[in-house]
């Protein structure tokens, strides 16, 4: 079995038991897809936490806030939706569970989802990728202090991703930016130069050229 066909196996799994998020979040939320336009290899691949409470009650990914400013932030440096995917990092919804808070017990939800990660990467070949958040960054670093690494290039901590992807950048979550809208800055600082990396030659919106972005 080539990479696609595990990542077509593997994402929609909604009856996915392999951790016990399975077993809080709404029944019709199990293991939410990605996002993506299109076919083929996406140049730019973002990683979030997880799916919040919306996308859990609809049973729908990405249609928070959160996923909107993401959304917006893009086009804000006019980077095609066509040449990136969206995913999440805890496939299911966690906060109802309350092992989810403890770490021993949040890392073992963060392996038992890394199955859909490596499928995602080893599907989609990203040449830059971007993770938002204290979950999707404990994931891929073992630390969940995303201001300790935000705004640059780190190198994976487990084997099998540093194989597929030499390095990530790191910020905060949009959710996070949503309640402190200056860290809005900080998000799309960090993802004009994943796009940059990707090669999808972004532009820098003339209405937020007055920000200092350190370019």
């Amino acid at each position: 079995m080539d990479g696609r066909d595990y990542q077509i196996k593997m994402k929609e799994n909604h009856s996915c038991k392999l951790c016990d998020l399975s077993t809080t979040c709404n029944p019709k939320s199990i293991c939410l897809n990605g996002e993506s336009k299109g076919d083929g290899k996406k140049p730019l691949m973002i990683f979030l936490d997880a799916p919040g409470i919306v996308e859990d009650k609809r049973s729908k990914s990405f249609v928070s806030d959160g996923a909107d400013l993401l959304r917006w932030l893009m086009a804000r440096m006019s980077v095609r939706m066509e040449h990136v995917v969206f995913d999440y990092v805890l496939k299911c919804y966690p906060k109802p569970n309350p092992l989810f808070g403890k770490k021993p017990h949040r890392m073992s939800f963060i392996q038992a989802c890394s199955v859909y990660r490596i499928a995602t990467l080893q599907l989609y070949r990203p040449k830059a990728v971007v993770v938002m958040g204290a979950t999707a960054c404990e994931a891929f670093l073992g630390s969940n202090k995303v201001s300790d690494f935000e705004g640059t290039t780190w190198t994976p901590e487990e084997p099998k991703i540093r194989e597929l992807i030499d390095c990530v950048w790191v910020t905060y979550a949009p959710a996070y930016a949503l309640q402190s809208p200056a860290e809005c800055v900080t998000l799309y600082r960090t993802l004009f130069s994943a796009a940059q990396k990707a090669g999808l030659r972004p532009k820098l919106n003339q209405a937020l050229k007055h920000y200092d972005f350190g370019f």
